[in-house]
């Protein structure tokens, strides 16, 4: 199977590496929607998450440091988009790409291969996680909601498509390699993998 370069791919399909995608109304339903859940106030960081659907601390003590496969959950929850969900908590980012790729796929979950195709389906509205799998079983992963954004290629090649998220610092609106910084080898390696939910695919 041949792999063609993001940029390459997109002056096949039109438009310059300079070129930004557009959103469509469906795509600013879904921004609005990551939005609302106002992640940055919420599945904070080196707090015990009593609630996982909405990221309120419950006091306690223990549990993983960071919560970004929560809020993925929380997300895909609220967007009716199945997803593997707690408990338990632990390693939970790397059970979901297990999960993605096998029970996932049977419910709707499809392989995105390429960041300019994930960026052009969230920003048609089509629900897309993006997914790293740490390959230390006692390391925790990562996951993150691809967001509409208004993008070049050229944007998108350098630096991933934009991204919604809980983890060590919570943004609602980041570039993928941002995103990702606390995992070394996930960007550079291209470790990080993509999954959209097409429901009867």
């Amino acid at each position: 199977m041949t792999i063609i370069p993001t940029a390459l791919l997109a002056l096949l399909l039109g438009a310059g590496p300079s070129a930004k995608l557009t959103v469509t109304a469906d795509g600013k339903k879904l921004a609005r929607a990551l939005d609302k859940m106002e992640v940055e106030k919420h599945w904070l960081p080196k707090l015990h998450i009593g609630d996982w659907k909405t990221g309120e601390p419950d006091g306690k003590k223990g549990g993983p440091p960071t919560h970004c496969s929560l809020f993925v959950s929380a997300a895909c929850y609220r967007l009716k988009a199945p997803m593997l969900n707690p408990p338990p908590q632990t390693f939970l980012s790397n059970r979901q790409q297990q999960w993605l790729q096998k029970e996932g796929k049977k419910l709707g979950w499809v392989r995105v291969k390429d960041m300019l195709k994930a960026q052009r389906l969230a920003n048609e509205g089509v629900i897309v996680v993006a997914s790293y799998r740490n390959p230390d079983p006692k390391k925790a992963g990562h996951i993150a909601m691809v967001r509409p954004a208004v993008i070049s290629a050229e944007k998108i090649t350098k630096s991933g498509p934009r991204i919604c998220q809980a983890g060590a610092t919570n943004y609602n609106d980041i570039d993928l390699k941002t995103g990702f910084k606390h995992h070394p080898g996930a960007w550079s390696k291209k470790e990080i993998l993509f999954f959209a939910y097409k429901p009867g695919k």
